[in-house]
């Protein structure tokens, strides 16, 4: 990875009180760069110190156009420029008057696509000078997948789903579908007393490396049935973490309810919670 150059403009900003992402143009794959900008927004949509909503592309490559939501203060976009096994990535963050506070050219392999969300999401943090707590700066720098062809299919099932069509959401199952069906799966078989089996599709679901929440989740209810309690732990910490901190979830679904019985449950349930309240005070309406 190689960062070119960057612009600070007119100066750093303080903490806003809502940044908006619009999704990166990106003419010769839109996907790549509605998929980055949605990841992005997830990234830093769990971090505490600034609210943060993604909006539709309707500027141009400058920002000028865009939709401003009320009470948005800064707004991330920017485009996407693939030549062969290179891509080069045109970011900036502006203001609501239209001013460029930062900006950043980075180029990656094709195949290091994967670290184009942390680097964006770290150089934003840094730009707005938020003090991220340590769980919080261990959460936006956590990688997921080292595996570039799981992470274009994540890209791409991201993309999909926010274009809230019928389409588009079979498109993101199809994405998404192997390694999520997988751990339930695997969930289901471990309940039924089918502990190799279950095992089997956990090792499955692990060499594929791709892991959202609900994988993340399934797999956790898989280790409650098994009996491994700490790897049950980590998993649903990790699917609270990335996007579903659901505390009915946790404390209804029939799976977990080996769990419930522990006396771990109380910090992990208590974990969801504080996740949940995170979330929901930092994403705008």
């Amino acid at each position: 990875m190689m960062v070119l150059g960057r612009d600070e403009g007119a100066g750093l900003a303080a903490a806003p009180s809502t940044l908006v992402i619009a999704p990166f143009q990106s003419p010769a794959d839109p996907s790549l760069g509605a998929g980055l900008a949605n990841a992005i927004t997830v990234r830093l949509g769990g971090q505490q110190l600034v609210a943060v909503r993604a909006i539709r592309a309707n500027g141009d490559v400058n920002g000028a156009g865009l939709e401003w939501p009320s009470g948005a203060t800064h707004a991330l976009n920017g485009e996407i420029t693939s030549r062969g096994a290179q891509v080069d990535v045109q970011i900036r963050l502006q203001d609501s008057a239209g001013i460029e506070m930062w900006s950043d050219r980075i180029q990656v392999r094709a195949d290091e696509l994967f670290s184009l969300e942390d680097v964006i999401a770290e150089r934003v943090v840094s730009a707005l000078r938020l003090r991220l707590a340590a769980a919080e700066q261990q959460r936006l720098r956590r990688r997921y997948t080292e595996n570039h062809t799981a992470y274009g299919h994540y890209l791409r099932g991201r993309a999909a789903l926010v274009l809230y069509t019928p389409e588009g959401t079979r498109a993101a199952v199809d994405a998404f579908a192997p390694a999520r069906a997988g751990a339930a799966l695997a969930s289901i078989l471990a309940a039924h007393g089918d502990a190799r089996g279950s095992q089997a599709l956990i090792d499955d679901v692990l060499k594929g490396d791709y892991r959202d929440h609900h994988v993340a989740y399934s797999l956790g209810a898989a280790y409650a049935q098994l009996g491994d309690m700490a790897a049950a732990g980590r998993w649903l910490r990790t699917a609270a973490d990335t996007g579903f901190p659901c505390v009915p979830f946790f404390e209804r679904d029939p799976l977990l309810e080996v769990f419930r019985r522990r006396p771990e449950f109380a910090d992990l349930i208590s974990y969801v919670r504080q996740r949940r309240d995170s979330a929901m005070s930092t994403v705008s309406p």
